[in-house]
């Protein structure tokens, strides 16, 4: 398999000249005059991709899991804390006192069922409390996963396009060496008027 990192200059426009190569765990990253050029031989996407200077707006440390289960874990994770909390928050009883039913003797039949239903709506506050708590643990797992699955990576910020994520392998002055060859504003300094 090639590894055209190290051919960079056959890429090279006519007065491209090569800034800094910066070398990673999964791939390699030069920056010339006007693009910065990212190898990456043994990804599974787009082995070379070279963007335009102007359009790289950012240069960081992100974490990335395969999975998007965050949002969900949030959802479930929420539904479950507000079942939990109408459960223990309503009483039941409070809002439908059992009736005395002894001296009801005429209704036949009907005392037994309005006691079925009762005993079933207030039998619905352990229900809630219960499918409340299956849910958080549920998205407490979700969260659980996300987080072991997530890896540093290099992204490497497009403005109107996907960002390019790398093996990250590199520590924090490898990071701020990229981002000053590239020229990106620092993000703690205000723009000035």
């Amino acid at each position: 398999m090639a590894d055209w990192s190290e051919r960079v200059d056959q890429l090279l426009f006519d007065g491209e000249h090569v800034e800094t190569t910066v070398d990673l765990t999964g791939g390699t990253v030069v920056v010339t005059g006007q693009r910065v050029l990212v190898f990456t031989p043994g990804g599974d996407g787009e082995r070379f991709r070279a963007i335009d200077r102007p359009n790289v707006i950012g240069v960081e440390r992100r974490g990335v899991s395969p999975f998007d289960l965050l949002p969900t874990a949030a959802k479930v994770g929420v539904a479950g804390a507000l079942l939990v909390l109408v459960g223990v928050v309503v009483d039941p009883a409070a809002l439908f006192p059992r009736p005395d039913l002894s001296s009801a003797r005429a209704a036949g039949g009907m005392v037994g069922t309005v006691e079925s239903m009762l005993d079933l709506f207030y039998a619905l506050d352990s229900a809630l409390i219960a499918l409340g708590a299956v849910l958080s643990i549920v998205g407490a797992a979700m969260l659980g996963v996300q987080l072991a699955t997530r890896e540093d990576r290099l992204a490497i910020e497009v403005a109107g396009d996907e960002d390019v994520l790398l093996s990250f392998g590199a520590d924090e002055p490898t990071l701020a060496e990229l981002h000053a060859a590239i020229d990106l504003p620092d993000v703690e300094d205000p723009p000035t008027a």
